[in-house]
């Protein structure tokens, strides 16, 4: 599942995949956001009508409101955007990481084993801790560091096997066969043909 915003700051309408992952624990921050911001108001008008005092909570109330609102417009979701040559990653930041950097990914179940090893590795969380059971976890090389990011997808496994698909054929540079089979099937008849007609050629 991709979206607009995907589409025109991601690359995700020429994509080879695109998806939207929801947290709903940080979803339910906005709508925290929207109640924090609507009590904020309730409480200026009571601090004008009745107690001043009243001042000093709805400005408590407004901040935790805007700070609820920010927080959940930015990281109610991640979207992951596989394309010919790059995985992009989106959640409140970007991460652009080359395919033919990327030397292992694979499908780690979120439990507190794999929550302290992403604290040793050092890792990236791009919304594997929102509240999903299991995610993917990608190495890449940058310069002469091996970098780990960890990301969430609907589909775990069937993100991995893409990317560690995608990753060999850039490896083995076949690229350009995977990419037009109809011209490869179109060659083959050709050959079929030019056999077919040596025969004759040579009867007569």
């Amino acid at each position: 599942m991709s979206d607009d915003f995907a589409k025109k700051f991601l690359g995700a309408e020429e994509a080879l995949h695109s998806e939207r992952v929801t947290h709903r624990a940080v979803l339910a921050l906005l709508f925290a956001g929207i109640l924090f911001t609507v009590s904020s108001l309730g409480l200026g008008v009571a601090a004008v009508l009745m107690e001043p005092s009243f001042f000093v909570h709805a400005g408590l109330a407004l901040v935790m409101g805007l700070a609820s609102l920010f927080f959940g417009l930015f990281f109610a979701t991640s979207r992951i955007v596989v394309s010919k040559d790059t995985l992009v990653i989106h959640h409140g930041r970007e991460r652009r990481i080359p395919l033919r950097a990327i030397t292992d990914a694979s499908v780690v179940a979120m439990d507190l084993a794999a929550r302290m090893r992403m604290r040793r590795e050092g890792a990236s969380d791009f919304g594997a801790r929102g509240g999903r059971t299991h995610a993917v976890r990608v190495a890449y090389a940058e310069g002469n560091d091996t970098k780990i990011v960890y990301l969430p997808a609907n589909d775990p496994a069937a993100l991995v096997a893409l990317l560690t698909r995608k990753v060999r054929v850039r490896a083995e540079g076949s690229d350009e066969l995977a990419a037009a089979p109809a011209d490869i099937d179109a060659e083959a008849e050709a050959e079929e043909a030019a056999e077919a007609v040596a025969p004759a050629r040579q009867k007569a």
